[in-house]
């Protein structure tokens, strides 16, 4: 009996092997980078690379099944598994590159772009020397056409940052400065965050400030928040800014991490102080115009004293007299 030939697959062959390969360095690379074995730009590379193998897994896979549908023979099983392992492995990477392209790409942003509240660097925000000779802008081209890239972005998307979020605002509070940087400091100890430096109130009504160190929960990147807090006529202006290390702007989660802030310190002072509303600050108002209701005078939050106070009667020393006349 004679047998004909049977086709078999060498695309399918190599679809499963590139897919199997794939999936190890995507797990390897997060893992690196969530326990902070490699930097952030090794772990971006990886990650990119584990991308395209998933792409060539794909397209090899489906290329593949294609010829075999037309020609038939043995090959099937492994060009959908090479399928399956590259779609998983590109699933996660295609999603980071929806994020560049969908987000405005702020790494560093502030609810007042033109006077930001200080963050103190740290170790853990290392840039320029600090990072690896192969990611420096004069050791690699495509690199420093990357970083131009961003840069540029990111201008651009400092100047349209009331657009792109426009609930990234300052925001003022009817509670004395002192209380508000007592409940930032009660959002920072709930979330976990690492305090890094503060400039505690010497009086109720003083100007304070706080940074936070935190990591992100996927990938263990630090990341720094600081809250400027300024008294204000309806009792404290609050000014957030937070800044990530994650070599890619568009995928930090500085935004979300400013709207945690608020929606946090919203829960503690509602907790606290009863029914509780922020007043927002918006830039077209003129000074002294605020977008709210203006506060009761009888509230009790605030208390107002148009002057200083002077005690009714002359304090008395015993033995004063003696002294003055000695």
């Amino acid at each position: 009996m004679k047998r004909f030939p049977v086709y078999q697959s060498g695309s399918a062959r190599l679809s499963y092997r590139i897919g199997v390969l794939s999936l190890p360095v995507l797990v390897i690379a997060l893992l690196a980078m969530r326990l902070g074995i490699v930097d952030p730009e090794t772990a971006l590379l990886a990650l990119m690379s584990a991308g395209l193998f998933g792409i060539f897994a794909l397209l090899l896979g489906m290329v593949a099944l294609g010829r075999l549908w037309k020609k038939g023979g043995e090959g099937a099983a492994r060009a959908v598994a090479g399928c399956a392992f590259g779609a998983l492995v590109f699933l996660p990477v295609g999603l980071l590159v929806s994020g560049v392209v969908s987000s405005p790409g702020l790494g560093d942003i502030s609810t007042d772009m033109e006077d930001p509240p200080e963050i103190r660097s740290s170790g853990d925000l290392a840039t320029g020397p600090n990072r690896p000779a192969w990611t420096q802008p004069e050791n690699s081209s495509l690199l420093q056409n990357v970083r131009l890239l961003a840069v540029a972005v990111g201008v651009e998307a400092q100047k349209n940052v009331m657009e792109a979020y426009p609930d990234i605002v300052s925001r003022r509070y009817r509670v004395a400065p002192g209380r508000l940087h007592t409940a930032a400091l009660l959002v920072g100890a709930q979330n976990g965050w690492t305090l890094s430096d503060e400039l505690p109130p010497d009086l109720a009504d003083s100007a304070t400030r706080i940074q936070f160190s935190t990591r992100n929960l996927l990938t263990g990147l630090p990341s720094s928040v600081t809250l400027r807090i300024r008294p204000d006529p309806l009792g404290a202006l609050l000014d957030i800014r937070a800044v990530s290390s994650f070599p890619v702007a568009g995928l930090s989660d500085t935004a979300d991490t400013i709207r945690r802030v608020y929606s946090e310190l919203d829960r503690i002072l509602l907790e606290t102080y009863g029914e509780f509303e922020p007043v927002l600050v918006e830039e077209d108002l003129g000074e002294g115009e605020l977008s709210g209701a203006e506060p009761d005078s009888d509230s009790g939050i605030l208390p107002e004293f148009p002057s200083i106070p002077v005690p009714e009667f002359k304090p008395y020393l015993d033995g004063a007299d003696e002294a003055a006349d000695g």
